[in-house]
């Protein structure tokens, strides 16, 4: 099976990037023979030869090809998009880099039935409605700070700010950041040193997700494309050590999203989207996924182009992602699956193995 990915709305480790809200990571399996029949019947006479929702979603012309086109590929089975709300997961990286650990070294399994998830999006809703969106927003920027320099001054600056608007804040408030603040007190700077280079990067994890998602909706081999601009190109190291047959065999996440491994990957390429029509499908769904999850943001599906993209579908091709959601609940394991934990140590140990066999990559974002 052939896979085609593209993306949209990569910053890399800038996840409070205002510009950009949302990334998608969107995959088509389409057939060229349904490529092309999709093409004709919504865009032909195209004034570019290679289509790409930045210069669609110019205009009011384009906007209507690309509505067209998620009313022409509403019944298929073929798509598949993966979408991050930034900030959100930057929330979810303060719990999963720090919370976790702490939990996990007085004997608690923060990932057993989703708890991580479940409090972040308690802490995410709880914080916004007891203070402010920009009360979080602010603390997440510093703690994206930290993340990226490293340093003393800015681990001091963050913990510090987070510690004194907590004592500052009605009580509900401090409940909840004095579960960060103990993870700091006990971890302490050499934690942050430890932790793996760019460990805010959601590009990889996301096109696991994904590649997991269609394995299990077949036996076969899986052949991945991705265009030659993402920025999978340039960590093709990173993605060909977890995607290796000599991956061991394990099962690893929720019962309704369980993603096996070995992920059956014969062999990655990466090509011009000028080549393949499925790439450029893959760039239209990511685009516009994007500006409807932007649209989601301020407030609903607000917009003329917004809201003729939901009743066009937009959304019935998302097969997960993270963003925030009120609804808290146990979360099942797949039967037979190994720990979160368990799966980032073995993970982080294959990437460090092929790390050492590679050259330092060029830092992106």
């Amino acid at each position: 099976m052939r896979i085609f990915f593209d993306e949209s709305g990569f910053t890399g480790e800038d996840l409070a990037n205002r510009d950009q809200p949302v990334f998608v990571l969107a995959s088509t399996t389409a057939s060229d023979a349904e490529c092309a029949a999709v093409h004709d019947q919504v865009f032909r006479g195209a004034q570019s030869a290679e289509l790409k929702h930045s210069s669609l979603g110019r205009n009011a012309k384009g906007r209507r090809r690309v509505v067209d086109f998620f009313s022409a590929i509403q019944g298929s089975v073929h798509h598949a998009v993966w979408v991050v709300h930034k900030e959100f997961c930057l929330l979810s990286k303060l719990v999963d880099l720090w919370l976790e650990p702490a939990m996990h070294d007085c004997g608690i399994d923060f990932y057993q039935r989703g708890a991580n998830l479940n409090f972040c999006n308690m802490a995410w809703f709880c914080l916004r409605t007891f203070e402010s969106p920009a009360f979080v927003r602010n603390h997440l920027v510093s703690f994206q700070e930290m993340m990226r320099s490293r340093s003393r001054k800015s681990y001091k600056r963050f913990w510090e700010a987070l510690g004194s608007d907590a004592r500052r804040a009605r009580s509900e408030t401090r409940e909840i950041i004095e579960y960060f603040l103990y993870s700091a007190a006990h971890l302490g700077f050499d934690h942050l040193d430890s932790l793996p280079e760019r460990s805010l990067d959601i590009c990889l994890t996301s096109a696991l997700q994904s590649v997991g998602h269609w394995r299990r909706r077949t036996s076969e081999d899986l052949l991945i494309v991705h265009d030659n601009s993402s920025n999978m190109a340039r960590e093709k190291w990173m993605w060909d050590a977890v995607t290796s047959e000599r991956m061991p065999s394990f099962r690893v996440g929720p019962a309704d999203f369980p993603v096996e491994y070995p992920l059956r990957v014969s062999r990655t390429t990466f090509a011009d989207s000028s080549e393949h029509v499925q790439l450029q499908f893959a760039d239209i769904l990511a685009g516009a996924t994007a500006a409807w999850g932007r649209s989601l943001l301020l407030g609903g599906s607000k917009g003329d182009y917004s809201m003729a993209l939901k009743q066009a579908g937009v959304g019935k091709h998302l097969i997960g992602g993270i963003w925030p959601t009120p609804h808290i609940e146990p979360i099942s394991q797949a039967s037979g699956s190994i720990s979160a934990n368990h799966y980032i140590n073995l993970a982080a140990r294959v990437i460090h193995k092929a790390r050492r066999s590679n050259p330092r990559p060029k830092r992106v974002g």
